[in-house]
């Protein structure tokens, strides 16, 4: 029911015991790529990763988890990843 969804995150080490459905890389390309190549459908990566020049207009949708650590109007004015209409 559904299709796959697979998920990447660009993280400063790669864990030892590897979450089951998310595929760690310690690269800023490898989501990129990944997304290019349709073999992720979603990633996962700080705000520095996002804000990389290559990355314009990559996504439909960013979603910004910061928990209090980025201000709101900081998360606003990095629209770069998000495609627009």
């Amino acid at each position: 029911m559904g299709a796959p969804l697979r998920c990447v995150q660009k993280v400063g080490q790669v864990s030892e015991e590897k979450p089951p459905d998310i595929i760690e890389c310690t690269e800023n390309d490898t989501p990129l790529q990944m997304l290019d190549d349709g073999e992720a459908q979603v990633a996962g990566g700080t705000a520095w990763m996002w804000a990389r020049e290559q990355y314009e207009g990559t996504v439909d949708v960013l979603f910004v988890d910061e928990a209090g650590q980025m201000p709101t109007v900081a998360a606003m004015t990095n629209p770069r990843p998000c495609n627009y209409p």
